[in-house]
């Protein structure tokens, strides 16, 4: 009996997975963690392994982080007890290398089939919804991987009249495509059917679990944030009374749920990261730093200002408490992940003072003069050459 088992998963710049190893056993393995970090691109990167292509984007390229001019993903294999490697490598000009024991393929059809793979998410409900080619392509996928001879071209070793070839030839091509399919099928009908029944009942469970579960805990939670937010609101246009405001949004207030009640009683709802969020901004507000940057640090959001604002904020709490170099990495991280109008301006100044006073003369000036160059008009861009007259004359 073949046995197959990936011992080793090394993953470099996939998506935002930019350095991670795993360490995995011939059972069953379980990748657990927090929204955002990366357990469905880990996924991704074993079916890349297996197939040469991404489960979710075709395109290569746009799976490399993008911070990165590279991806690679390794795996080590046991492969009826011998060590098998594979290595694939992604670059940003679309070139893509897959290597077996350390020898490139020539052709990356060849791969497929080495290391067969199944993926079973709530998309597959479409193999009922949908038509028949989404089946049809289901059968092709999974057909593939075991049948490397599909496609081979025929030989001839006699002359006929080339008419009757060609159609002796196509019903020839026809009758051994469907013996073929059809001996598949027999010799693994079994596992054909435990799978389909397995991917009926994943995406029965995950309708009924969304439809009963999910979206009434969804719109129960989106009701309830809202007086927290409130005064949460009035807290930022009200100084006087701002300390007071603060404490009933995040404790609650009249019988109505805080943003700490929202976070416990609400967990993994989009209304429970709002909580977490703004939770961390009053924190921040009230100067107790170090608790604001455990709530901004749960923060995982794909909003290209909300996030952002979040790293930033995290970055301010190092700043007061006088953690420059924390600090710096949090403003470049908020740099980083979005170049949008509303925080790039903001993060470059605070980038570039916190520099300047870390000595970093010359990141500063860099920083400096992005502003200069790029966002002149803007309030960052306030006596923005005198700073960099000190980054230089430092």
């Amino acid at each position: 009996m073949n046995e197959l088992f990936l011992n080793k998963l090394s993953i470099v710049n996939y998506r935002n997975l930019t350095g991670t190893d795993f360490d995995l056993n011939n059972n069953i393995n379980c990748f657990i963690g927090n929204n955002g970090v990366g357990k469905t691109n880990a996924l991704d990167a074993i079916h890349f392994l297996a197939m040469g292509k991404s489960y979710t984007n075709s395109i290569s390229s746009q799976n490399i982080n993008h911070e990165a001019s590279f991806s690679m993903i390794e795996g080590i294999f046991d492969k009826d007890g011998k060590s098998l490697q594979i290595q694939c490598h992604l670059e940003r000009d679309g070139k893509k290398t897959i290597k077996r024991n350390r020898k490139a393929y020539k052709k990356i059809a060849d791969h497929v089939g080495l290391i067969p793979v199944v993926v079973i998410s709530p998309t597959d409900i479409d193999l009922i919804s949908e038509g028949s080619l989404v089946r049809r392509k289901f059968l092709d996928r999974t057909i593939s991987q075991s049948d490397k001879k599909r496609g081979a071209k025929k030989t001839r070793t006699s002359q006929h009249n080339p008419e009757v070839d060609r159609t002796e030839e196509v019903f020839s091509n026809l009758d051994t495509g469907a013996s073929r399919i059809e001996n598949w099928i027999a010799n693994y009908q079994s596992q054909i059917l435990g799978l389909i029944v397995g991917i009926i009942v994943v995406v029965l469970g995950y309708l009924g679990y969304q439809n009963l579960v999910v979206a009434p805990k969804v719109a129960e939670a989106n009701t309830e944030i809202y007086f927290a937010q409130d005064y949460f609101q009035k807290g930022f246009a009200n100084e006087n009374d701002r300390d007071s405001l603060f404490q009933n949004a995040l404790n609650g207030a009249d019988g109505k749920y805080g943003f700490l009640d929202i976070i416990d009683n609400y967990s993994g709802t989009p209304a429970a990261d709002i909580a977490t969020y703004s939770t961390g901004m009053i924190y921040l507000h009230l100067k107790e730093f170090e608790t604001a940057i455990d709530y901004l640090e749960d923060f995982k959001s794909s909003d290209p200002v909300l996030q952002p604002l979040a790293l930033g904020a995290i970055g301010d709490a190092f700043a007061e408490l006088e953690q420059f170099s924390d600090a710096l990495q949090y403003y470049e991280k908020a740099l980083s992940y979005s170049d949008n109008k509303v925080t790039y301006p903001r993060y470059l100044r605070k980038a570039g003072l916190v520099a300047l006073s870390l000595g970093k003369n010359k990141t500063a000036s860099e920083y400096f003069s992005i502003i200069k160059d790029e966002f002149s008009d803007g309030v960052e861009a306030s006596n923005i050459d005198a700073l960099l007259g000190q980054a230089s004359s430092r």
